[in-house]
């Protein structure tokens, strides 16, 4: 019932059987740090394992040095790496040298054979290649399914032909192997789905802002055009008099379009070229390549049609008006006639229609400025208030062993918790907004039939003081304490969702939980503890289970740090204290909760704030087009408003006549928008948090907003009218 990551041994097994690629490969899935020591300051690298035939699949070859070659795939093999450009150049100074030198990478010698290219980042983050070695602890299980497969299809083959081959395999490995693979399956995707289907609505709907919005502009240098058109009657007339065709009128407008559109495209790249730094500052972190968004060709090309198409769009209307003006008519009718000509009905349709779509954008903004809103009030089910938080990854060539790991992080801990103005301090494998691994856990009692009635929850390995430091409420029992270290009866904190699953009319403490690491390890449940929004404010609860540090000790580490004034101020002495006791322990990723809360929003705002800079440009210019068809009016109108004037009418009058007219035009435009705006909306709803599309708020607000500015639009010609400005 849901995606996973597959065994090393059923990768294997795919990739011999599967002949319908040319090739298969696989990278581990988790991202391992490695301490790369030697030159400068210990660091942390973010490394993962790989195929030997990772990056031919790819089709990327390094810059320097080789892919890998099989032999270097086996346990036995040798110790290899590669590097990618961003490493090479920061930690070794882009020495063209560093092929087939050896660098200490946890404390063991590997031999550089190859620096990436500096456009390669697959997978993000990653700066270190290993090969994974065939016989090696990584292929212990089919129920170890910590690999990601992709492959090239072979030149025919289609993927529904590759899904074929590649579900009798999964058939033959489910039968095989009830016990960990029973009711498996297996589905093939592109690489560009996998890579960009999780951003794709964000893309699709800033491109669909984007295009709406110049929708209105067009419409409003439309309805600006058409009154140029309108104000040359005598000249037009003249070049009808003088034998100029209609085409030849309507080539000439068009051609005198072009001009505001090629500066304005011109002008539009500029700001672009500009605004590309702005964008990746505030682009969200999952924004799949943002360090790669530029100005390019293909970028210009795209620019030059779209150029283009704004000239065809805002240029036309003027250009058939025109065209279309009668001599005949004009000299039997007058000016005044021929002014209204068909060209009043046309700007009042393009003013209206802006109005229209600038309350879809304001309703679009609204949902996702009220959903924001929400998101934010959301309890994460735990304190994010001053808390500093620092990873550690103690060197495994100093801390092999497992039990020194565990008195290490005691001992920082300890030290910590001594400093002035920490009120507590705890560490976890990983803290709340950053998922984490997940096993698949039963009750001891009611063993499974297979691996599908176990209860898939995320692993959390924690210190003493967790609880408390974090501020998650225990709901039944106790949290960990120090007895409960290597060599004790195993022990499990549970989520509340979790107990609710496994034990919904129990008491769950004291119950005994399985967890399948080899043969099962049986620990009992000592505490439940609220639920927490692990992937975020956005997202539910997940089932959660909890195992005690010091019986699960390793060397990677997530330290919290309760304090009582500003957290980051505590930062120095923090560095210093973990520094003191292992000074060759990189200390990366400081930050705090709040700061992390913040940044699980960040596409919510980013979306929101691009949008909401839309609805407002676009509430503007139906502005400006408002007052652009009162004012042309007012000023075609002079004559008789003056008389209107002379003859006793007062400056109320005039006023209310004009604003009448403008409100006439809100009030289509408006109707128009609320007929469009559900549907219009519509593209927002994945991206909206407990608020729902017709939320009656968010539409009376945008109404009133726009009616509000609508109605100062029309209000100032019709001041300047009342006051006499047009004799």
């Amino acid at each position: 019932g849901q995606d996973n990551s597959v065994a090393a041994l059923d990768y294997f097994d795919y990739r011999r059987e599967c002949d319908s690629f040319s090739s298969l490969a696989a990278y581990l899935l988790w991202r391992p740090g490695r301490v790369l020591t030697g030159a400068g300051e210990p660091e942390r690298i973010v490394s993962t394992s790989v195929s030997h035939n990772f990056f031919t699949t790819l089709g990327v070859e390094p810059l320097r040095g080789r892919s890998f070659l099989p032999e270097e795939a086996v346990f036995e093999g040798p110790d290899v790496v590669a590097l990618s450009h961003a490493l090479w150049q920061r930690r070794f100074g882009g020495d063209p040298g560093i092929i087939g030198s050896a660098i200490s990478i946890d404390g063991a010698p590997h031999d550089v054979v190859a620096v990436m290219p500096e456009e390669f980042a697959y997978p993000s983050g990653v700066e270190m290649w290993l090969p994974m070695k065939r016989g090696g602890s990584q292929e212990s299980g089919r129920g170890n399914n910590n690999f990601f497969v992709f492959g090239r299809l072979r030149d025919g083959v289609t993927m529904a032909q590759a899904q074929d081959q590649t579900s009798v395999v999964a058939r033959t490995i489910s039968s095989t192997y009830p016990d960990s693979k029973k009711g498996w399956s297996v589905r093939l995707e592109s690489m560009h789905e996998t890579l960009f289907g999780d951003v794709r609505p964000l893309m699709l709907l800033l491109m669909g802002a984007t295009g709406l919005l110049l929708l209105i502009a067009c419409a409003n240098l439309s309805s600006l055009a058409l009154a140029g058109v309108m104000a040359r009657f005598n000249e037009l007339a003249l070049w009808r008099s003088l034998g100029a065709t209609e085409a030849m009128i309507a080539r000439q407008l068009m051609i005198e379009s072009f001009a505001p559109t090629v500066l304005g495209g011109v002008f539009g790249i500029g700001l672009a070229v500009g605004g590309v730094k702005l964008l990746r500052t505030f682009a969200p972190a999952g924004l799949p390549r943002v360090d790669s968004i530029t100005v390019d060709g293909s970028v210009l090309l795209v620019s030059l049609a779209v150029t283009v198409f704004s000239g065809l769009i805002f240029g036309i209307a003027p250009a058939l008006q025109g065209a279309r003006l009668r001599l005949a008519q004009i000299l039997r009718e007058g000016r005044t006639a021929t002014e209204s000509y068909r060209g009043l009905r046309l700007r009042t349709l393009l003013v209206s229609t802006q109005i229209a779509l600038s309350l879809v954008m304001l309703i679009t903004a609204g949902l996702l400025i009220r959903s924001a809103a929400r998101l934010q009030a959301v309890d994460p089910g735990f304190d994010v208030g001053q808390k500093l938080t620092v990873n550690v990854q103690l060197p495994s060539f100093h801390y092999s062993d497992r039990e020194m790991s565990s008195q290490a992080y005691r001992d920082i801990l300890d030290r910590l918790r001594s400093l002035p103005g920490v009120v507590d301090a705890a560490a976890a494998d990983q803290l709340p907004l950053f998922s984490g691994p997940y096993n698949r856990v039963h009750r001891t009692d009611r063993p499974p039939v297979n691996d599908a009635d176990r209860v898939p929850s995320l692993r959390r390995i924690v210190t003493d003081g967790y609880f408390s430091t974090l501020g998650i409420r225990l709901l039944a029992g106790r949290e960990f304490e120090a007895g409960d270290r290597t060599g004790e009866p195993p022990v499990v904190v549970i989520s509340e969702m979790l107990a609710q699953r496994l034990y919904p009319s129990e008491n769950p403490i004291g119950q005994q939980l399985t967890l399948p690491w080899g043969e099962g390890i049986h620990m009992e449940i000592v505490g439940v503890a609220a639920d927490v929004r692990d992937d975020g404010p956005s997202m539910d609860p997940r089932p959660v289970f909890y195992l005690p540090y010091h019986q699960y000790p390793g060397n990677s580490m997530r330290v919290v740090v309760a304090t009582e004034g500003k957290a980051t101020s505590l930062l120095p002495m923090v560095r210093g204290v973990i520094r003191d006791i292992e000074h060759d322990a990189p200390i990366y990723s400081e930050g705090t909760m709040s700061g992390w809360l913040s940044d699980s929003l960040a596409q919510v705002r980013f979306s929101t704030m691009l949008l909401t800079g839309f609805a407002a440009i676009a509430l503007i210019l139906a502005a400006i087009g408002i007052y652009g068809v009162l004012a042309y009016q007012v000023s075609q109108r002079k004559a008789e408003l003056g008389l209107r004037l002379a003859i006793g009418a007062s400056e109320r009058d005039l006023v209310r006549m004009i604003l009448k007219r403008g409100l006439l035009l809100v009030a289509m435009g408006l109707a128009l928008g609320l007929a469009v705006a559900y549907p219009g909306s519509s593209a927002v709803h994945q991206f909206l948090y407990g608020v729902e599309l017709l939320d009656a708020s968010t539409y009376l607000a945008a109404i009133v907003t726009l009616a509000l500015v609508a109605a100062l639009a029309s209000w100032l010609p019709a001041r300047r009218a009342a006051q006499g400005d047009v004799v």
